[in-house]
């Protein structure tokens, strides 16, 4: 075993690391069409005519920067993504261990950084990559502010904390692991109410006077944020929070439960080998019973942040342990930070990995001081590389994607040039190019028409067709809502273009019934009727049109 890490080390590890940062991160790039999320929804909000985002301004003002220098196709916002994604994992190892010179085992914990990342990135550009991207910069102004202090570094972090906010404003709770430490600061080292006072103003003050003066620019009067409550209930976010917040829990006594049973296991007169194999068909027993079968690498995100959560811990027991005030710091900073991103989102604590994943290189850097026998440093290698192993047989193996079908089943590319080179289902091919026939023949006969899309899969073809979002609504556009229903019929009235209402609704995988809801009922009192029936869409037009 030892020669084989010897080997290993001497003449392939370099180039296995530069491959899973630099290049794996894009293998899977062109897989996966989603029609809900991305460029459609908050990146086209500004370029295709709709007032700011405001709870997202800055997010929606890059990806139209974005779009401007490099196209508007959904390959394009990926490939902005996936270097978002990256730089967010690098920028705290650039910064923070930049006086270490032992290169190898930076490229090593960014590796595997990353290629949990990838796991369940879905290559969507919207606030929440943006805001991670922010987020990462904030954490590391903060970390350099801890371990070498200066009033620049704290109003540093007072302005990235502005930026944060303005590309998702419910990220803005970061200010609370900020204060939380600082407070924890000024009592651990003893400060006067002065400076604890000057402190916390400067980061505050330098925090709240920037977001303002971003939105003063960038945020034109008469604007209004969407309607986010329909979905993004209290009640909903708490219950979803709950649930992943148990299973959490579950995978963190998991972890210390493997522990136990491997040191339970040393005292027995066996093998590291036989240890290592007993330990190993848990792992893949609990990977394949508990990780993997839920949609959207859900608990596979979970085991991630569990895995980082439980380092964390054991990092904070060791400093409490050696009484080192400075890490303490650190790390009750590190295990508050991770839940940014899930605040705020009624996904539960699914984005609970991507606050931990840019914090991943640096935590095993510190962990690696934990003192360990150089078996159980051998058996954590190994446990890692099973655990990576079954990360990419999940993603490369099992094929999974976005709300998309297998991999290995995307094999049509819909022809639309925004969509050249993404790979897709047959059916979404069909039903989108479906779509956009009758838009174009809609077109030719009358250049002056107008159209609308609605339903919760309704954003894509918005982006699709350069049309206009009709109204601020929620994430979802329901079809049995009575306010969704009055939302409709106000929009129709004041609308004298009488535009065509085409209405998708869900994927065209399985067909749905498409009879009986109440929106129908707004459109007929409107003077529309039914003209087509398609693939899980409709389209409705005036009467004489």
């Amino acid at each position: 075993m030892d020669t084989f890490f010897l080997k290993f080390n001497r003449y392939f590890e370099y180039p296995v690391y530069i491959i899973f940062i630099f290049i794996y991160p894009f293998l899977f790039i062109r897989y996966g069409l989603d029609y809900t999320d991305g460029p459609f929804t908050y990146m086209g909000y500004a370029g295709h005519g709709f007032e700011y985002f405001n709870v997202a301004f800055l997010s929606v003002l890059i990806g139209s920067w974005w779009e401007n220098i490099f196209g508007d196709s959904i390959i394009s916002f990926r490939i902005f993504a996936t270097l978002l994604n990256i730089i967010s994992i690098i920028i705290p190892v650039f910064f923070l261990l930049r006086n270490d010179y032992i290169l190898k085992i930076k490229l090593r914990y960014l590796a595997l950084a990353v290629i949990f990342s990838t796991t369940f990135n879905s290559y969507i550009l919207n606030y929440d990559t943006i805001s991670l991207f922010f987020l990462s910069l904030t954490a590391t102004g903060f970390l350099l502010y801890l371990r070498d202090g200066g009033y620049l570094l704290l109003l540093l972090a007072g302005v990235l904390t502005a930026l944060v906010a303005s590309a998702r404003l419910p990220s803005i709770v970061v200010i609370f692991p900020v204060m939380s430490v600082l407070c924890f600061q000024i009592y651990s080292k003893k400060l006067s109410a002065r400076d604890g006072i000057v402190l916390t103003g400067c980061y505050i003050i330098t925090s709240v006077a920037v977001f303002l003066l971003l939105r003063k620019l960038f945020i034109t009067a008469g604007t209004s944020s969407p309607q986010l409550g329909a979905t993004h209930s209290l009640f909903n976010v708490l219950k979803s929070d709950l649930r992943d917040g148990i299973i959490l829990f579950e995978m963190m006594a998991v972890l210390s439960l493997l522990a136990l049973i491997y040191n339970k296991l040393r005292t027995f007169s066996l093998s590291a080998n036989y240890i290592r194999v007993i330990l190993s068909i848990i792992i893949v027993l609990y990977f394949r019973v508990r990780i993997i079968p839920p949609a959207y690498n859900w608990n596979i995100s979970l085991f991630y942040s569990a895995i980082i959560l439980w380092i964390l811990l054991v990092l904070l027991y060791d400093s409490y342990h050696k009484n080192n005030q400075d890490d303490i710091a650190v790390y009750l900073f590190c295990i508050m930070l991770g839940f940014v991103p899930a605040l705020g989102s009624d996904t539960g604590l699914l984005k609970l990995s991507t606050g931990y994943i840019f914090l991943m290189p640096i935590l095993l850097y510190k962990f690696r001081y934990i003192l360990l026998r150089k078996e159980d440093v051998i058996n954590i290698r190994l446990l890692v590389l099973l655990v990576i192993g079954l990360s990419i047989f999940n993603k490369a193996g099992l094929g999974k994607t976005y709300e998309d079908k297998p991999i290995n089943q995307l094999t049509a590319e819909v022809d639309h040039k925004k969509l050249k080179w993404i790979k897709t289902s047959r059916e979404r091919k069909d039903q989108i190019e479906s779509i956009i026939s009758k838009v174009n023949k809609l077109r030719e006969s009358d250049p002056h028409s107008d159209f609308m899309f609605y339903g919760s899969k309704a954003y894509l073809f918005t982006y699709l067709t350069d049309s206009k979002i009709p109204y601020s609504t929620p994430f979802y556009m329901t079809y049995y809502g009575k306010e969704d229903e009055q939302r409709m019929s106000n929009y129709l009235f004041e609308n004298s273009a009488k535009p065509y209402v085409f209405l998708i609704f869900d994927y065209p995988d399985k067909p749905v019934d498409m009879d009986g809801y109440l929106i129908a009922e707004s459109l007929k009192k409107h003077g529309y009727n039914l003209t087509y029936s398609g693939l899980n869409y409709q389209i409705y037009a005036i009467h004489n049109k």
